[in-house]
């Protein structure tokens, strides 16, 4: 089930989104929203897969309400009569975008297209430590991994390479996206494109501008970021 939250100030416009919605029983509007103070508490509360949001709202508007959450937002469907924003908008997880007054048959439509890109964040999320990833080469078939067999995840693009010590794999994610799935026991975001398993890591280099090099248990050397300085820092406990 993908839960979802619609940030609208208009009463009309969110009746008219729980209604085109009944076509979709596989998502559950959890709560409705009239302002982004509201939306912050309902977020808080739900923690969403999904927001139906529209841009101008009373006070915060839509985009000033993902930039405060940027880090832990979820995916969003803009429902706006603004056509200018969609460039702005597409710096968020924006799954789609519905410019006001739209009908069915297109809201239809941008959430066929919505729930294809919300298929490995939504409908396969990890499951216990457990995580859905293909093999290279291979893009019919998909298998569950531990989540402890992970060495490092690397971005590549519109998806990530997983490497353990056997095996390459791939998921159809973002890093960000990936990041806040697997949580920050077990794992560690070390560089602006590199996750690590920090129970692989076996030395730690110092090297010069706030810069390290980590050694992993299968050899692997894996460089850190500057800004990632203090990540490490505190795996040093220093």
């Amino acid at each position: 089930m993908i839960k979802a939250i619609i940030i609208e100030d208009e009463i009309l416009a969110r009746e008219k989104l729980r209604f085109f919605l009944e076509d979709f029983p596989n998502i559950q509007v959890v709560e409705e929203c009239g302002d982004a103070i509201t939306a912050l508490e309902a977020l808080q509360k739900h923690t969403p897969d999904l927001l139906f949001l529209d841009i101008q709202l009373p006070g915060i508007s839509g985009i000033e309400l993902l930039r405060s959450i940027r880090k832990h937002s979820p995916n969003v469907i803009f429902t706006t009569a603004f056509e200018n924003y969609a460039i702005e908008a597409f710096d968020f997880k924006t799954v789609g975008y519905l410019l006001k007054p739209f009908d069915r048959q297109r809201f239809r439509a941008a959430i066929l297209k919505a729930l294809e890109k919300l298929e490995e964040s939504v409908v396969n999320p990890a499951i216990k430590n457990k995580i859905a990833v293909r093999k290279e080469g291979e893009k019919g078939k998909y298998i569950m991994l531990n989540t402890p067999e992970i060495n490092h995840i690397q971005s590549n693009g519109n998806s990530v390479l997983i490497y353990t010590d056997a095996e390459l794999f791939i998921m159809n994610s973002t890093l960000e996206n990936l990041e806040n799935i697997l949580g920050s026991e077990l794992f560690e975001r070390v560089h602006r494109t590199v996750i690590v398993n920090k129970e692989k890591i076996v030395e730690i280099e110092n090297l010069s501008n706030n810069e390290y090099q980590l050694k992993l248990k299968n050899g692997k050397k894996i460089w850190t970021g500057r800004k990632y300085a203090s990540v490490v820092q505190s795996l040093l406990k220093i």
